[in-house]
């Protein structure tokens, strides 16, 4: 499974929308924590955050501030 350099455009159906991009590069891998299973990476990224972190810049470049998720497994504060 060797690694894919590309160039062009990328269709989300999360966003429903196009992410360009000029140099990227895709790469099938097994998944770490079922080995049965392949999925895949672009620029070393699972391709659902990919997109995500694209959407980010997207958001950013036309002046909307985006605050960021905590991840998983991150504690949050308790209310009472």
């Amino acid at each position: 499974m060797k690694s894919v350099g590309f160039r062009g455009k990328l269709y989300s159906s999360e966003y429903q929308r196009h992410f360009e991009t000029e140099h990227s590069v895709a790469e099938i891998k097994p998944s770490a924590n079922k080995p049965d299973r392949l999925h895949l990476t672009i620029d070393g990224i699972s391709d659902t955050n990919w997109f995500r972190q694209k959407y980010r810049e997207f958001q950013e470049s036309i002046g909307i501030k985006v605050k960021q998720k905590p991840e998983r497994g991150e504690i949050k504060g308790i209310r009472m």
